[in-house]
């Protein structure tokens, strides 16, 4: 079954048709492509939320917060957090969950370290990262223990070192060789895995985790 399919199969999809705030969401043009998106990066949380519903779930550069919403509505009693700096995102339909906070801060501030790290056991998503947010997202893993698993879905193409990866460049694609180098930079047990469900050619989602 596709994600889409999913999505539509749950309870929760009526909420997108009836919810005023969450139709206005679902009228966004990259909205199926987004729900796919934060689909599969669900699915690759889901068995650390089931074993552990007390972990906070951090969705950085949350952007309308497609993920943060379905995340908060299948796990209730996960606390769910959407960081944007972009001061023109609107939120209204993120006011009404109860378990959902949102903070206009740059993953590159001291007040989102200090955020995270008031948080005993954090899930850190990016989904659609670029370039030298990817990075940053990336160090601030390696930097605090609090954060146990990070997912990174990247998005736009940075610089990686051409002499290790110029050849994974020519035998394969410039992202997929992007993707393959923003995994080395995560310390610990990492995974990269291509879901041909999401709907978007930058479908590449790396895993790291601390917790096993």
């Amino acid at each position: 079954m596709s994600y889409i399919k999913e999505f539509k199969s749950l309870r929760l999809y009526k909420l997108f048709l009836e919810d005023e705030n969450l139709k206005k969401l679902r009228s966004k043009d990259s909205f199926w492509k987004e729900v796919s998106e934060a689909y599969g990066v669900r699915r690759l949380i889901r068995p650390y939320l089931l074993r552990d519903p007390f972990y906070v779930v951090v969705d950085v550069g949350a952007g309308k917060g497609i993920f943060t919403t379905l995340t908060a509505l299948m796990h209730p009693k996960t606390k769910v957090v959407a960081i944007d700096p972009d001061e023109s995102v609107k939120w209204e339909h993120l006011k009404n969950l109860k378990n959902v906070e949102t903070y206009k801060l740059s993953i590159y501030s001291e007040e989102f370290l200090k955020l995270l790290k008031g948080f005993k056991k954090v899930i850190m998503v990016g989904i659609h990262l670029c370039t030298h947010l990817a990075i940053r997202f990336a160090q601030v893993y390696n930097q605090l223990e609090e954060v146990r698993v990070g997912v990174l879905v990247p998005c736009c193409v940075g610089d990686y070192p051409e002499q290790t990866f110029k050849v994974i460049e020519e035998e394969i694609d410039k992202y997929t060789a992007w993707s393959i180098y923003l995994a080395t930079l995560f310390k610990g047990k990492v995974k990269t895995k291509r879901d041909s469900k999401i709907l978007s050619p930058k479908n590449i989602l790396i895993l790291a985790t601390k917790d096993g």
